[in-house]
């Protein structure tokens, strides 16, 4: 890896945002053109920053799919229906997804018992109810099966993609001024599986991000509200996404906040955050940027806001790739509709 290293990668490539390139291509598109670019980066037990490349991470990304293919029995070297679903809630939501989306292959960490066992639960529950048990349960790949001597894979074939294709089903939850080419988020408060992670993935291979993450470890480090910051702080990240309820942990920090503060914005969602928090964060310097969007549409919002919202925080501007429109309610509320767009969001 680059450990410790001062990679190239200043002013990285940017590459064609233009619709010529999916999100795949886009990702081999960095590994050639990027290769010393940070895709990742995390602090070890000393604190010290450790780098993944796009050198690196792309052969582990054509490692895991063929490992994946094995795993599942799947044809690799054709145009196939399948998609992955998406979810880590309670074992009755992941078997209603399991049973609506036709899925057959459950992927879990086995090395954290709780979401085994939550898999297992969710499986169970489709057997009693049904009598079901067409289901397999498969232990994802750990780190140390992907990532090796990087440069030596087989790339995984070619693939065609149309834009109005199905790529991905998620569980539910509830244009920016800001420079973002090469810029690092610490991304250690959200999980990567949401959909506000899954957008991130998508937009960090079409701008250079650096995504600032936990370590590799098995089990995966838990995010709590001390270790989310306290990986922030250590990432040296210029940007932070984060939880509302960790934000309303944090304002009762007065070192907390005063670090806040240096970052040229705090992105947060999930739910609304408490008045009295916003107001007090934003009097002491913390840039805010609400995000706003659903599953079904995507974000919404820009992301980040341009410019400081000050005490707007609560307000963000609008996404200029998504057409919105808003239906007054009578009652001071608006209904936001998402319409027709020949770009999508």
């Amino acid at each position: 890896m680059g450990r410790n290293a001062q990679l190239n990668g200043l002013n990285p490539k940017v590459p064609p945002l233009d619709g010529t390139l999916h999100v795949p291509e886009l990702y081999d598109w960095q590994y050639y053109n990027n290769p010393t670019q940070t895709a990742f980066l995390y602090t070890d037990g000393d604190s010290v920053i450790q780098h993944i490349t796009y050198r690196e991470f792309i052969p582990a990304i054509h490692r895991a799919g063929r490992l994946v293919a094995s795993l599942i029995n799947i044809d690799i070297s054709g145009d196939h229906d399948d998609y992955p679903v998406v979810a880590l809630i309670s074992a009755a939501v992941v078997a209603h997804l399991l049973q609506n989306s036709g899925a057959a292959h459950v992927l879990v960490e086995q090395h954290d018992t709780r979401l085994y066992h939550r898999a297992q639960d969710a499986l169970a529950i489709i057997e009693q109810k049904d009598g079901s048990g067409n289901y397999q349960l498969h232990a994802l790949p750990l780190y140390e099966d992907i990532y090796g001597d990087y440069g030596k894979f087989i790339p995984l074939p070619k693939k065609s993609y149309s834009r109005s294709s199905r790529a991905m089903i998620v569980h539910s939850s509830t244009k920016s001024s800001h420079n973002l080419i090469g810029a690092t988020f610490s991304c250690h408060s959200i999980e990567l599986f949401h959909p506000i992670g899954l957008y991130f993935l998508c937009w960090a291979p079409a701008y250079c991000l650096k995504l600032a993450v936990f370590r590799p470890s098995v089990p995966a480090v838990s995010p709590t509200s001390d270790a989310a910051f306290r990986g922030m702080r250590e990432s040296g990240a210029q940007y932070a996404v984060t939880h509302t309820r960790f934000l309303e942990e944090w304002w009762q920090d007065p070192e907390k906040v005063s670090y806040l503060t240096t970052l040229r914005a705090v992105v947060y969602g999930g739910k609304l955050l408490k008045q009295c928090v916003g107001d007090f964060l934003t009097r002491q310097g913390v840039q805010l940027s609400v995000s706003y969007g659903s599953t079904e549409s995507g974000t919404l919002s820009a992301m980040p806001s341009a410019g400081d919202q000050g005490q707007q925080w609560e307000y963000f501007q609008l996404n200029p790739q998504c057409a919105l429109e808003f239906i007054d309610q009578g009652d001071g509320a608006f209904l936001a509709v998402v319409m027709i767009n020949p770009a999508p969001c």
